[in-house]
């Protein structure tokens, strides 16, 4: 019986560990039967994360230093240090599915893709979940996912929190954009797809491969949905309409608390 191909999960931390524990947690109880690495990327001005503090999740793990403001570059550094044939890329909130590498990694195996992106729902950690318009939504994440794995094409949009992708490939975040540090919602997972696209390359999207992004309650008050609505450049007015849709009609859970 041959062993599936080794995987390694990549997620950056601006300097704290305190958001991974749900994450490594879900990692731990993962479905798939190859091994599963960690690359923890420590962003920020000065290493502060202590790799020996991360061992008692019993996911194999390595920490790299990344100083350089920009996520783009905290994933490329990530990238670089994988070892895995196939690379995940997530974040500190993220809470995967048990089956969500396995999913990830059939896709990227039988589509012949070498970019893939799983579906992200929410996990509001509130005990009572809020009630937001799917534009409200979409400042955290795509709102739009077909219902089987397809090609990427609109509407449907991936997630710089649930990315596959072939190290074979070689695939990088623009380092430029990076540094220009414009945060403009094209950055991330936004233009790699569309620059992987233009190559001619595939990109595949795979809405069983699923990750829940948790939200706290303080990043849905006013002044932060507001912040988020700017940064978006989406107009308030939008956000703050009757809701469209409930977490619940998304799919997504209340009540959980890391």
């Amino acid at each position: 019986m041959t062993c599936p191909d080794p995987v390694t999960v990549v997620v950056a931390a601006r300097g704290t560990t305190q958001a991974l524990p749900g994450l490594f947690a879900s990692l731990a109880v993962q479905t798939y039967l190859g091994e599963v690495d960690v690359v923890v990327v420590d962003h920020g001005p000065r290493p502060v994360i202590d790799a020996t503090a991360l061992s008692r999740w019993w996911v194999p793990t390595q920490v790299v230093h990344e100083p350089r403001p920009g996520l783009s570059h905290a994933h490329n550094t990530g990238i670089e240090a994988a070892t895995g044939r196939w690379i995940l890329l997530t974040s500190p909130e993220a809470i995967p599915d048990a089956d969500w590498v396995r999913s990830m990694v059939t896709a990227l195996t039988h589509s012949g893709a070498i970019l893939a992106g799983g579906r992200v729902l929410p996990r509001f950690t509130a005990a009572r979940a809020p009630a937001l318009s799917s534009d409200g939504l979409s400042l955290f994440m795509p709102t739009q996912w077909p219902e089987i794995p397809c090609e990427l094409e609109p509407p449907w949009e991936l997630s710089g929190c649930n990315l596959g992708m072939s190290r074979d490939a070689k695939l990088r975040f623009d380092r430029q954009l990076a540094s220009s540090d414009q945060r403009r919602p094209g950055h991330g997972a936004q233009e790699l797809t569309a620059r992987v696209q233009r190559d001619g390359h595939l990109v595949t999207v795979v809405p069983d491969a699923v990750v829940y992004r948790r939200i706290p309650p303080q990043d849905l008050t006013l002044r932060a949905l507001w912040r988020r609505a700017r940064w978006h450049k989406v107009p308030i007015s939008r956000i703050l309409r009757s809701p469209q849709q409930t977490p619940s009609r998304l799919g997504g859970h209340s009540g959980d608390v890391w």
